[in-house]
């Protein structure tokens, strides 16, 4: 059964917390790869993205996924540079 993102994001972060940095990059490798994907970019201000995620209640509302607050991710990136892209 597949994992939702924010169970492994919070696996990670589990991994991070005790200092286990390795296992945390093989969970990112083997269950949250990195995949670049063409798309047409939108911009919005921080304010706006945060309006939206607190509407649409931290629920993506077209895959129906929990939703991770983006400074989470930015966290991440700076132990996972190469992973976290």
């Amino acid at each position: 059964m597949k994992r939702e993102k924010s169970d492994i994001i919070s696996n990670i972060i589990d991994m991070l917390i005790d200092n286990n940095k390795i296992l945390a990059k093989s969970i990112i490798i083997n269950e949250y790869p990195h995949r670049i994907y063409n798309v047409e970019k939108r911009t919005y201000t921080v304010p706006e993205k945060m309006e939206q995620f607190i509407r649409d209640g931290f629920i993506d509302r077209y895959t129906g996924e929990k939703l991770l607050n983006p400074g989470v991710l930015k966290v991440l990136s700076t132990y996972f540079p190469d992973e976290f892209l």
